[in-house]
C-alpha cells in the first residue's frame, strides 16, 4: 500500500512504507477514526490517549499517526504521519484517502465502527437475543464483531453510510478543488490569492510589486487581469493528458522566466494576447470543458495564481468538474504552491536546469535550482507520483518535464538524481528531444545548434541507471 508523509514542513521522517496501512488518530478525530474504520481500514482511536501514549502504541503497533496537532509529529519517535487540514471529518476522510491513495484498499463494512473489531458473518439463531425482534424478523444477514459481540445489519441507517463509502470511493475521480468549494474553503482561498497581489510574492522572483495598482518593475508585465494568448484542445502533450480529446489549454502570455533559447518567445516574451478578467476566464474553463478535454491546462501560470483561484471559484459555481493542470516553468514560490494545494490536481513543471550559474546565463533568473527544488517537493507532497485511470489518463499526480540542451547544459544528470533520490523513483518524466535553437539562441553558443542523437541517449541512459522507469516515450529522432 503506498503511503504518503505529508508532514514534511515539521520534520523528516524515515520513508520506509509500512506493510500494511493502519492509523492511530488522534483524541479529537474519533469522527474520522470511525469512518475509516467504515471503509474496512484498522484504525485505533480512544478519546483520553495521551500524546505519548499514541506516539507509544504508533511505534509498536507500526501505525499512522492521523492528528491535528503538528506537534505530535515533531517527536523524534514519530516515523509515519499525517497532519490534517481540514476541520470537518467528512473532508478529512477525503483528504487522508486522497493524500494516502487509499482508494484501492477500500473494504467496506468489514470492520466495527465502535471498537474497530473485526466482523464475520453470524447465523440468525446467534443473534436473536442481540437484535430487536422487528429486526431479527425482516433481515436475514448478520455482522457481528468478533471482539466486542456488536451485531449489524443492513438497516435503514445503511443508506447514509453507502454515501460515505461512495464518496471515499470517489476521492481518486473527483477533483479536489469541489470539495473546498463546498466548504467555502476555495472562495477563501481566492481572497487571501488576491490580497498576495499587493505585494506580490506569487512567484520566485518575489517582487513585491503592488500588481493590482502598477506593472511597472513587474517581470510578468501582468496586473490585475490576466493575458491569454490562446485556448484550445491540445494533441500535443503527453499522453497521460492529451488522451484522445485533448488537454485543454490556455496559454497565458507572459512568463517570469526569460530563456534566451524560449520556443515560445512570442507568447512569452511579446505578451501577445488578450486581456480577460475572472469571469471571461472562467467561461473559457467551462467552454473547453463543454467541448470534452479530459482536464484544463494551465501554461505559463506562475504570474497569474491569484487571477486562476479566483477564475476557478467561479467556474465551479457554473458547473467546472475537470482536472486541473499547472503547467509551469518550474520558478514558482511555496506561498503560491501552497494557495493551490487541493486545487491542482495535476503538477507538471519543468525542471530546466541542474545548475544555477546555467539558470541565471540563459533565464535571467536567479537561485532556479534552490526554488524550483523546492518547488517540486511540494507539488509532489501535495498530489504524489501521477495517477491514472484504466484509460491511461491523468487523474492526479506530479509530471516532470525536462528538456535536454546541447553540451548537457540543463545539467541532465543532476536534474535527474534529485528527481530519482529525493522525490520519487515513481515520478512520471518526460525527457524532451525537440530542442531546436530560437529567438536568441544563436547568440548563446551551445545553443546555436540541436542536440545529437548521442546526447539524448546519454539522457536515457543516466535516467535509466537511475532506476527511473516512467519515461514519456513520444521521442522524436534527434540528429
Amino acid at each position: 500500500m503506498f503511503e504518503r508523509y505529508d508532514i514534511s514542513p515539521v520534520t523528516r521522517l524515515r520513508p520506509t512504507p509500512l506493510r500494511n496501512t493502519r492509523f492511530i488518530a488522534d483524541v479529537h478525530l474519533g469522527s474520522l477514526a470511525r469512518s475509516l474504520r467504515l471503509l474496512g481500514f484498522d484504525t485505533t482511536w480512544e478519546r483520553d490517549l495521551a500524546d505519548e501514549a499514541i506516539i507509544e502504541i504508533a511505534g509498536d503497533e507500526r501505525r499512522i499517526i492521523l492528528t491535528r496537532d503538528k506537534g505530535i509529529l515533531k517527536n523524534g519517535r514519530v516515523t509515519h504521519g499525517y497532519w490534517l487540514r481540514s476541520t470537518d471529518p467528512m473532508q478529512q476522510l477525503e483528504e487522508v484517502v486522497r493524500a494516502l491513495d487509499l482508494t484501492g484498499g477500500i473494504e467496506p463494512y468489514t470492520r466495527c465502527m465502535e471498537c474497530n473489531g473485526e466482523l464475520e458473518s453470524a447465523k440468525r439463531s446467534k443473534v436473536v437475543r442481540a437484535v430487536p425482534l422487528q429486526v431479527f424478523l425482516v433481515y436475514r444477514d448478520f455482522k457481528r464483531c468478533k471482539h466486542c459481540k456488536r451485531v449489524y445489519w443492513r438497516g435503514s441507517h445503511l443508506k447514509r453510510l453507502d454515501r460515505i463509502v461512495e464518496r471515499a470511493r470517489s476521492v481518486g475521480e473527483r477533483p479536489g478543488y469541489l470539495d473546498l468549494a463546498e466548504s467555502g474553503e476555495l472562495a477563501q482561498r481566492a481572497a487571501d490569492a488576491w490580497r498576495h497581489l499587493e505585494d506580490c510574492d506569487l512567484c520566485a522572483r518575489y517582487c513585491r510589486i503592488n500588481r493590482l495598482e502598477t506593472i511597472k518593475g513587474a517581470v510578468c508585465r501582468t496586473g490585475e487581469r490576466a493575458i491569454v494568448h490562446s485556448q484550445g484542445p491540445h494533441h500535443g502533450e503527453e499522453r497521460p493528458l492529451r488522451g484522445w480529446k485533448g488537454s485543454g489549454t490556455i496559454f497565458f502570455s507572459w512568463c517570469n522566466l526569460r530563456c534566451v533559447h524560449c520556443q515560445n518567445w512570442d507568447i512569452s516574451q511579446k505578451g501577445l494576447g488578450r486581456e480577460l478578467d475572472v469571469e471571461q476566464l472562467a467561461e473559457l474553463m467551462l467552454d473547453l470543458q463543454v467541448q470534452g478535454c479530459h482536464n484544463i491546462n494551465f501554461v505559463s501560470p506562475s504570474h497569474v495564481v491569484a487571477q486562476i483561484i479566483a477564475a476557478v471559484e467561479v467556474a465551479v459555481r457554473k458547473g467546472l468538474r475537470l482536472p486541473l493542470v499547472y503547467n509551469t516553468g518550474g520558478y514558482d514560490s511555496l506561498e503560491a504552491l501552497r494557495l493551490l494545494d487541493g486545487i491542482i490536481d495535476i503538477y507538471m513543471p519543468d525542471m530546466q536546469y541542474g545548475d544555477a550559474e546555467k539558470a541565471h546565463r540563459f533565464s535571467h533568473v536567479r537561485n532556479y535550482v534552490k526554488f524550483n527544488r523546492e518547488a517540486v517537493r511540494e507539488m509532489h507532497r501535495q498530489v504524489g507520483d501521477l495517477a491514472l485511470d484504466e484509460n491511461g489518463i491523468a487523474l492526479r499526480g506530479l509530471l516532470v518535464r525536462h528538456l535536454v540542451l546541447p553540451e548537457n547544459i540543463s545539467g541532465t544528470d543532476r536534474v535527474l538524481e534529485f528527481i530519482a533520490r529525493e522525490i520519487s523513483s515513481g515520478t512520471y518524466v518526460n525527457l524532451m528531444d525537440q530542442y531546436r535553437p530560437c529567438y536568441r539562441a544563436d547568440e548563446n553558443p551551445p545553443l546555436d545548434r540541436p542536440i545529437t542523437s548521442r546526447e539524448f541517449s546519454q539522457a536515457i541512459a543516466w535516467a535509466d541507471n537511475l532506476g527511473l522507469r516512467r519515461l514519456d516515450r513520444r521521442l522524436s529522432p534527434a540528429p
